[in-house]
């Protein structure tokens, strides 16, 4: 993960801000705090290689959307979708046909969220 990406999951994860503690549940004290309404984060990556994604040949080499989503998971964000360029060092028609492919994803995804977001009343703290 790149040192500026990691510090900004260290300033969005929070103690009292995002994230509480419960000494009573044990073995697991932490209490996710932006549950609390329907909150999406859309991960945009480029991969160098081929098969990172999931259920690909290199995925469980793949550390960076994992530890993000695992991070925003923590602090109650489970609505996270995940697109990916793969290939850029082979470049090419690999790359070509990868960055096609997300560029579908993209706009199947905000024509998703436009749907659904303009379902989901804002609720007001």
């Amino acid at each position: 993960m790149p040192a500026a990406l990691k510090a900004w999951v260290d300033q969005i994860v929070r103690l009292g801000r995002t994230v509480g503690i419960d000494e009573t549940r044990h073995p697991d004290p932490y209490v996710p705090m932006l549950g609390d309404r329907p909150r999406h984060v859309v991960i945009l990556t480029a991969r160098g290689g081929i098969g990172f994604g999931s259920g690909g040949d290199m995925a469980h080499m793949n550390h960076l959307e994992p530890n993000l989503v695992t991070a925003l998971n923590f602090i109650g964000i489970t609505r996270i979708h995940q697109i990916a360029i793969e290939g850029q060092e082979t470049g090419g028609e690999v790359l070509a046909a990868s960055v096609k492919q997300a560029q579908r994803e993209v706009d199947e995804l905000v024509a998703e969220l436009q749907e659904t977001l303009t379902d989901t009343p804002i609720a007001m703290a």
